[in-house]
């Protein structure tokens, strides 16, 4: 598989075809920047997963942000040391959107949900 390791400065203004998933190592402090980092996969109607990697303290304000641009965040907690319920790249491989958190003590992902051509749905 390719991989393609990107700042925010491959969010705006390029364009690389068959992007089928972008991994976000750290929420963006800017929900317009979420738009723009996830914007580079799914594109023309096509599908694609974004899984972003959000720390506990951090929940609260991604799911604000997430709210403001219309995107629902849904979080399952899990205790640390649990194991997934599935791989990330499994979810990935059939078209799913997943997105996972991870602290010190406690880690949660979300349940991986489908995303339509046309919505912000990438989580």
């Amino acid at each position: 598989a390719d991989v393609l390791v990107a700042t925010d400065v491959a969010a705006r203004g390029i364009h690389i075809d068959d992007v089928p998933c972008v991994v976000q190592c750290d929420p963006p402090d800017d929900p317009k920047d979420y738009v723009h980092r996830a914007g580079r996969t799914g594109r023309a109607g096509a599908r694609g997963v974004v899984v972003s990697f959000v720390e506990p303290s951090q929940k609260r304000s991604v799911q604000r942000d997430m709210r403001s641009i219309g995107v629902e965040v849904q979080w399952t907690e899990r205790s640390a040391g649990a194991p997934r319920r599935e791989p990330v790249a499994a979810a990935a491989a059939r078209g799913e959107a997943a997105r996972a958190t991870a602290g010190e003590r406690q880690n949660a992902d979300a349940t991986p949900t489908r995303r339509r051509p046309g919505e912000l749905g990438w989580l």
